[in-house]
């Protein structure tokens, strides 16, 4: 029950509503600026978005691993229950929408390569913030001074 209370989680995190909206602008941005043709190298942020969600997610296999082994109700396993879903929500759909523009293929603009395109950078900004809000989290609980 302990284990319960202290990974209890209510609604959406502060993290995870700003790494929404920050994901959904670049999205937009990004496939408006793709339509008009001035992103000349997408294929190269295609498969960089690639690499580092499969890293992102090979990473987060072994965060829960070592959170599995350190139960308790430890900052380390505070932190990842929080932002654990929104990490691995960022890495999966950036994986996705990735690997399905490479397949459809970038090179030429098609209404179908813009969805995606704009998908892939929405998910790549969720899983750079989650990301990022994970660590901040682990330091701040790590570093948080004891009541007196």
């Amino acid at each position: 029950m302990e284990e319960y209370e202290c990974c209890r989680k209510n609604g959406l995190a502060t993290e995870e509503i700003v790494g929404l909206i920050l994901g959904i602008v670049a999205g937009i941005g990004v496939g408006i600026l793709f339509a008009l043709g001035l992103i000349p190298i997408t294929i190269n942020f295609i498969i960089i978005a690639l690499i580092m969600s499969t890293i992102t997610l090979a990473i987060l296999l072994g965060v829960l691993f070592t959170a599995n082994i350190l139960r308790g109700c430890n900052s380390f396993y505070k932190c990842v229950c929080k932002l654990a879903r929104f990490v691995l929500t960022g890495a999966i759909g950036t994986l996705l929408a990735t690997t399905i523009a490479l397949i459809i293929g970038v090179a030429t603009i098609t209404p179908a390569a813009i969805i995606f395109v704009a998908l892939s950078a929405l998910f790549f900004v969720i899983m750079i913030v989650s990301i990022v809000s994970l660590i901040s989290c682990i330091i701040k609980q790590t570093c948080k001074m004891p009541k007196e």
